[in-house]
């Protein structure tokens, strides 16, 4: 018996980032591709990730072939359900509504997976027409689905919760197995890795490190990842220049592969202390657990849902350099809690985030639309 075909649309790498990592592991599950004919809709922008969530004439010029191309597939391929990663953005926005509703008229089943934590803002803050716009296409939505239990409130008067599923992020085993930490490495590593911007919480862990080191702790910073723009690294540089820690401080680029191992392995802390906007579950904070090593974050998003604060990290309120330096403070003195919390990440990442895990979710979760 053929199986049923399932539509997938989204971006690919590159540029690395949530969703496109997200698209290209959900287009090689095994486990989807045993129950369905899966066909990709490819979306991707290949410029940077500044080009996120902005209109230019390339924007507007792929927005456009990407609509034309889906209404011919929908109407010339017998598409059982459709696959979105909805945006949080009117531009982006509009274009997702036509996916919405061409899929709902052409019969198709219509899964879309939000994965950010800011579309209650989005929509609260939108123009009349365009929340008109979400409320019409939500009603055609057969499945929403998010990244953690927190984030289904951000759905509340628009889609019944019974609609409504927790599909989170996973990522594979970037460390092939968890590294032995030293009782006495130093100096101890503090490790940010993901989007160098401001928002994520670069220059706060910049200034948490200054004070510690003032305050005597033998501390290291390393950042690892793609600037989000040429305006950010600026200012983030900048801010290491008036550090006066910047020989204490390392710019790894992007890593991937063994060297994103080694630069795990080196690290003692994970730090993420970031209040971006459109944060959802972050892929790094998965495999620093991945990597037993303990996290520190913000409570942001789906963060909750990934970091149970006190068993396998520590969570800071948003913008409290205060409570940033106490908790690394407490942290880089005590070995035997970051190794516990190490470990109980590590546990809990091999329960439920690794990537099998989740596309074993995906594929329970596609089950509800295959069958109805």
């Amino acid at each position: 018996m053929t199986n049923p075909r399932l539509l997938v649309v989204g971006p690919t790498p590159p540029p690395v980032h949530g969703v496109t990592v997200y698209v290209r592991m959900l287009l090689e599950a095994s486990a989807v591709r045993d129950r369905w004919d899966v066909v990709h809709l490819d979306t991707s922008d290949r410029r940077s990730l500044e080009n996120l969530g902005r209109i230019d004439v390339t924007n507007v010029f792929l927005a456009l072939r990407h609509v034309a191309e889906f209404a011919w597939r929908m109407r010339r391929e017998r598409v059982r359900a459709v696959w979105i990663p909805v945006s949080s953005n009117a531009p982006a926005y509009l274009r997702d509504a036509f996916f919405i509703l061409v899929a709902h008229a052409s019969g198709a089943r219509v899964v879309t997976h939000l994965h950010g934590g800011g579309f209650r803002e989005f929509y609260d803050r939108a123009p009349a027409a365009v929340r008109w716009l979400v409320r019409v296409t939500s009603v055609r939505v057969d499945r929403a689905w998010v990244l953690g239990e927190g984030l289904r409130e951000m759905y509340h008067g628009l889609i019944s919760s019974d609609r409504i599923r927790t599909v989170p992020n996973g990522v594979p085993d970037p460390v092939r197995g968890a590294p032995e930490l030293s009782d006495d490495r130093y100096p101890i590593t503090l490790l940010h890795m993901g989007q160098l911007s401001v928002a994520k919480g670069v220059v706060e862990l910049i200034e948490a490190a200054r004070r510690l080191r003032v305050d005597g702790a033998d501390v290291r910073v390393v950042l690892a990842g793609p600037w989000l723009n040429a305006a950010e690294e600026t200012k983030i540089l900048a801010a290491i220049g008036q550090s006066g820690i910047d020989a204490r401080v390392e710019l790894a680029g992007v890593v991937t592969g063994g060297s994103k191992a080694d630069l795990l392995a080196r690290a003692d802390i994970f730090v993420l202390a970031t209040s971006y906007p459109y944060e959802g579950q972050p892929l790094a904070i998965l495999e620093a657990m991945a990597a037993a090593l303990p996290v520190v974050a913000t409570p942001r998003a789906a963060i909750p849902d990934t970091v149970e604060d006190g068993v396998t990290g520590l969570l800071v309120p948003e913008g409290d350099t205060d409570a940033l330096v106490a908790v690394l403070r407490r942290l880089a003195n005590d070995v035997s809690l970051r190794r516990r919390l190490g470990e109980q990440g590590r546990r809990r990442w091999t329960r439920k985030f690794t990537a099998d895990h989740v596309m074993a979710r995906v594929v329970e979760a596609l089950e509800e639309v295959r069958s109805s």
